[in-house]
């Protein structure tokens, strides 16, 4: 058998000896970092249906150059005394997607780690700091081989039992990661909704800190939140920010109305009269503007639109994001049968309890399935598939 052909056998460039001769480590094989990667049990993080690629595919080419241009990303990007930057706005603003496209191209354009995680309170994997740990050390692992070796030799050595990882301290995972991070000449990390992370686990706000002073010329922290309290509480005297203002992302929602309104086609009335219409009623929304267009299109899909029609067209385009909600769930209501008052108490039991409930929580009495259906419906009909899967059904 040619050597070429062995599995274990890694052969390494140059530049491979190069960037990790000041760690004194080689990389391990293929099939070991498998091992590893499967002894960390990240979250499928690169999946289709990850937070990640949900919102990098919902990215529209052309937005957000408004933000790489901005004096506060250029000062985060390129200061050698500014490690970490915080992106605050409402929920609907476009943070996520905004996250998650900025993560992608400078994973492109740079070639260097960029490490990422999307909190979500209503995923079973997104809201706990561990799985960001796990996560990043999986994302970190084919650019250290000192993390390898660190992993390998002390936890996966698979001549005997591996460690559970769930028996490693979070305090020793985050170590390793901010050492590992050390090593390297540039990092990018990126952390979104800091507001969805569980309450019981601030005290990792504090990691983050630090974790943008460490080495702020060559490790660059990127945060997302809604400006709640308890997250600027611990950020504001720390941490550089930018906010994303209606008047910051106003020309990228109507860039982005622009772009679903034209293929509708119609009179030229039509998309004259709306696009402005959307635009103003968004307030900087792109939730609000991406709905209403969702609507829109299905609601004219295969119609010819007539001059006559656009008038009711325009009177059907809600005022505001309350009054989409409200839209749907009269929408619900009349095609379910369901009446306002059950909608308004189930809605108040998910999206205002302390913990996961369960629909029998939700539909105590036993009269038959009517009830959790009808949960079931109202949570998806909104769009919270996450409420019905990650809380409602627990």
């Amino acid at each position: 058998m040619d050597s070429y052909d062995d599995p274990d056998l890694v052969i390494l460039s140059e530049k491979d000896i190069t960037d990790y001769n000041d760690a004194g480590y080689l990389a391990q094989s293929p099939r070991v970092l498998a091992s590893i990667q499967t002894w960390l049990a990240p979250t499928k993080y690169l999946a289709e249906n990850s937070e990640y690629r949900k919102h990098v595919n919902s990215y529209l080419e052309g937005t957000g150059n408004w933000f790489q241009a901005s004096k506060a990303y250029q000062d985060w990007h390129d200061s050698p005394g500014i490690g970490a930057l915080w992106i605050k706005a409402v929920a609907g603003a476009g943070k996520s997607v905004l996250a998650a496209s900025t993560a992608a191209r400078l994973a492109q354009e740079e070639q260097v780690p960029v490490l990422f995680f999307f909190f979500r309170q209503i995923v079973a994997l997104n809201h706990e700091p561990k799985y960001l740990m796990r996560d990043w050390l999986s994302q970190l692992l084919s650019f250290s081989p000192w993390l390898q070796n660190q992993l390998y030799s002390r936890y996966v050595d698979d001549r005997k039992d591996p460690m559970d990882i769930n028996t490693i301290s979070l305090d020793e995972l985050w170590r390793l990661i901010c050492d590992t991070l050390s090593f390297m000449p540039k990092a990018y990390c990126i952390v979104d909704a800091l507001d969805e992370m569980d309450h019981d686990s601030q005290g990792f706000l504090q990691k983050l800190i630090e974790l943008g002073q460490q080495k702020p010329a060559s490790i660059k922290l990127l945060l997302t939140s809604r400006p709640v309290p308890h997250v600027e509480n611990e950020l504001r005297s720390h941490v550089s920010q930018v906010r994303l203002d209606p008047e910051d992302v106003e020309g990228d929602v109507d860039f982005y109305v622009d772009y679903r309104l034209k293929p509708i086609g119609g009179p030229p009335t039509f998309y004259e009269t709306l696009k402005p219409i959307i635009c103003r009623r968004s307030q900087g929304l792109f939730l609000y503007a991406r709905l209403v267009t969702d609507e829109l299109i299905e609601a004219v899909k295969g119609i010819d639109i007539a001059p006559a029609d656009i008038p009711r067209i325009v009177e059907s385009v809600p005022e505001s994001l309350e009054d989409v909600y409200n839209k749907m769930l009269v929408d619900h209501s009349r095609r379910s049968g369901v009446p306002k008052e059950h909608q308004l108490t189930i809605l108040q039991w998910v999206t205002h309890t302390m913990r996961p409930l369960r629909l029998i929580e939700v539909c105590p009495e036993k009269k038959s399935a009517k009830s959790e259906a009808s949960a079931n419906r109202i949570l998806d009909e909104l769009g919270c598939c996450g409420f019905a899967s990650g809380w409602g059904r627990r």
